[in-house]
């Protein structure tokens, strides 16, 4: 044999001797070479302790037991108040490990960590604790220390922390709940390399960090109470995940009023680990918040008193203690559920499958004081299902199956709008208002924000319902309104289509409207308490009216009625009084008014036009003109009066019959005639006897026949 074929030789046995005794001793060498490795490459003053340990050399795969490190001057933050004194594993197990490079360049480098439960050992101000600190501080503390790793060369693909614990407050007492969390950290790419800290976009030398939290329960500085089933956070997604979420007042303001949410999914897109430290101003692309309950809880004195508008900004404010000032692409509810709910178990106010969008919004923290009016977005959208109130709105219920809104396309939809009054113990009648289709056109939320005009156009579509006015009947008329309207916004238009409407004035009034169609253009309310009601246009139909006034025992009933600008028809009237005597009866063919003062009527109660043309009037029936002069005191007359002052400056009656029986001093008088009547001004006062219109009265009467028939002559 050759010198050179002896020194193969003495080689290939030295290789096989080695491969040999690392094949025996293997996981002291390596073992040792590790903690050799971690001592040397951190200055002393990181110790690695292993209980057991474990390696195949030919996959590469190792498992360690129990291993611990040991830290020698490691702080947590600046002020060097919280000192990390250890970390402690269940085990770990690695695979695909490079063992030539562990060996023979001290270098880790890995295709897999597999982390089990990590235990953290802190001094803090003294006092040695197990997990008491924030996770962010100690991702802060391995970011900024970056020099401190920069002897240690360790790649490794990926590496996943399972079961771990922290706890979430900085000091903790002996006797406190711990309040551990579970969570599972997995790091892609994990390179230590000095040149790979370059790129900001890493954290924790990794490409990726994903953090999965489980079974938060913490109470915040608010009193509230945070319940999270499970967390997950992707730093390459940038996006926050909350599954299980609960957010509820705990037992310090159990007694305030305050708001309570549930949901089964919240996330939080576009969004650093910055930004959730709080080291950068929130700017996010998206959040969505999914079904879920949202319990807003009142307590006596809020349900009884109207409260200010700074109590609704306490209640946001606790809720948003957490927001600095950010920007929203947009923030999505899907399916969320809304209560109001007095002394805890009242439901006042319910709404149903909510499905709320704002985008772009913008918010600063100084806006929270009038966070309404300063809000800054582009869009709403707004749907909701099934919404109740009880007694909320003067007494009054309110309900309705769906509700849509965009602010972008300036439009208000409401479907099966239901309205009653709440009559327990009252002896009123029970009033109740249906409304299948209901909508507002030209509202923007941001120009009411602005106060800008806006002019409206409001729909009601297949409207009926019981009305109750008899609490209107107390109101008197002092030229002042109760009711102010913003004069920025401006009624254009106000269409009711097809309107059903049965309405009663305490027992004395019940009248019926059916087939009512309204449009009322340019409505202008009173903005201050002196301002009159103006309208420049109203069309008005109707196709059958009926009513009763009790205390002069009359029925009215009408075919068609219709209004145009300045003309009023009424078509088909029938008038039914009973009387001791019998029933009056007048049938009117046809009721023209024209040159109608609108204004007038609607703002003094008083009647006011031009012409008054009667069609065909047939009048039947027993009337008594003087009553009895021998008994005056038991007179039992039964004489209309007027029920509002009118002036009419000409009054036509064309083709008028009569039939009657006139009574006067006890003397009846039968009296069948035909005729016109001509007149000139035409007026009285509310609650004159209709009998004084013949008092001056300017007026040319042409009788076309007559028969006359007095008793016992």
């Amino acid at each position: 044999m050759n010198k050179t074929g002896k020194t193969a030789l003495l080689i290939l046995c030295v290789f096989i001797i080695f491969a040999v005794l690392l094949s025996i001793f293997r996981g002291s060498v390596i073992s040792y070479i590790l903690k050799k490795t971690v001592a040397e490459k951190s200055d002393g003053r990181v110790e690695l302790v292993l209980e057991s340990f474990h390696i195949n050399i030919m996959n590469g795969y190792m498992s360690v037991g129990k291993p611990a490190l040991l830290f020698s001057g490691f702080y947590m933050n600046e002020q060097k108040s919280i000192r990390i004194d250890k970390i402690v594993f269940e085990e770990i197990e690695i695979d695909k490990l490079n063992v030539w490079s562990l060996l023979f360049k001290r270098d880790l480098i890995a295709s897999r960590f597999l982390i089990e439960k990590p235990e953290f050992w802190t001094t803090e101000a003294g006092v040695k604790n197990k997990s008491s600190f924030h996770p962010e501080k100690l991702i802060k503390a391995l970011n900024q220390s970056i020099g401190f790793f920069s002897n240690i060369n360790i790649r490794i693909a990926d590496i996943e922390i399972q079961s771990g614990s922290v706890m979430l407050s900085e000091y903790a007492t002996p006797d406190a709940d711990p309040g551990l969390v579970d969570f599972t950290i997995i790091l892609e790419n994990f390179n230590t390399h000095p040149d790979s800290a370059i790129n900001p976009n890493r954290i924790l030398y990794s490409d990726e960090f994903r953090l999965k939290l489980r079974n938060l329960n913490k109470e915040l500085q608010s009193g509230y109470i945070l319940n999270i089933d499970s967390a997950l956070f992707s730093s390459r997604h940038r996006d926050l995940i909350i599954n299980g979420v609960s957010l509820q007042p705990g037992e310090k303001i159990a007694e305030q009023s305050n708001i309570g949410i549930t949901a089964k999914k919240l996330a939080f897109n576009d969004i650093g680990l910055n930004e959730i430290r709080g080291l950068e101003d929130l700017g996010l692309q998206s959040v969505v918040l999914s079904n879920g309950t949202l319990i807003n809880y009142v307590n006596e004195k809020d349900a009884t008193i109207h409260k200010d508008t700074t109590d609704e900004v306490k209640g946001i404010d606790q809720l948003m203690k957490v927001l600095y000032d950010f920007r929203l692409d947009s923030i999505s509810i899907n399916n969320f559920d809304y209560y109001q709910v007095h002394n805890s178990n009242d439901t006042l106010i319910s709404v149903n499958e909510i499905d709320f969008l704002m985008t772009n919004i913008l918010i600063d923290s100084a806006m929270f004081q009038n966070l309404f009016w300063n809000l800054h977005f582009d869009d709403i959208l707004l749907r909701t299902g099934s919404f109740t109130t009880n007694g909320l709105i003067s007494g009054y219920n309110l309900d309705y199956n769906r509700l849509f809104y965009s602010n972008d396309e300036r439009s208000l939809r409401m479907d099966g709008i239901h309205m009653t009054n709440d009559t327990t113990g009252m002896d009123q009648a029970k009033t109740n208002l249906s409304i299948p289709e209901f909508s507002i056109d030209g509202f923007s939320i941001q120009d009411l924000q602005k106060r800008v005009k806006q002019h409206l156009s409001i729909s009601f579509i297949n409207p009926e319902g019981n009305l109750d006015i008899s609490s209107l009947s107390g109101n008197k008329n002092t030229g002042t309104h109760k009711f102010l309207f913003p004069g920025y916004l401006y009624l254009d238009r106000i269409e009711l289509s097809n309107g059903n409407f049965h309405v009663t004035k305490d027992s004395t009034l019940q009248a019926g409207f059916d087939g009512l169609n309204l449009i009322l253009n340019n409505l202008h309310l009173p903005e201050t308490k002196n301002d009159p009601v103006r309208l420049k246009h109203i069309n008005m139909q109707l196709d059958h009216m009926d009513a009763y006034l009790k205390n002069s025992s009359l029925n009215v009933s009408t075919g068609n009625i219709s209004y145009k600008p300045g003309q009023f028809s009424f078509h088909q009237v029938h008038m039914v009084q009973n009387t001791p005597e019998g029933d009056n009866r007048l049938r009117i063919k046809a009721i023209n008014i024209k040159g109608l003062d609108r204004e007038r009527l609607m703002n003094d109660h008083e009647l006011y036009f031009n012409n008054l043309a009667i069609i065909e009037p047939d009048l039947s029936g027993h009337f008594n003109l003087a009553g009895n002069d021998k008994n005056p005191q038991n007179d039992t007359t039964h004489v209309l009066t007027a029920p509002i002052s009118f002036h009419i400056d000409d009054v036509a009656v064309k083709n008028g019959k009569l039939n009657t029986t006139l009574i006067y001093k006890n003397e009846p008088v039968h009296i069948k005639a035909g005729y016109n009547l001509i007149s000139g001004p035409f007026y009285a006062s509310k609650n004159d006897s209709l009998l004084t219109l013949l008092d001056n009265l300017d007026w040319l009467f042409e009788l076309n026949s007559l028969e006359a028939d007095v008793k016992g002559h």
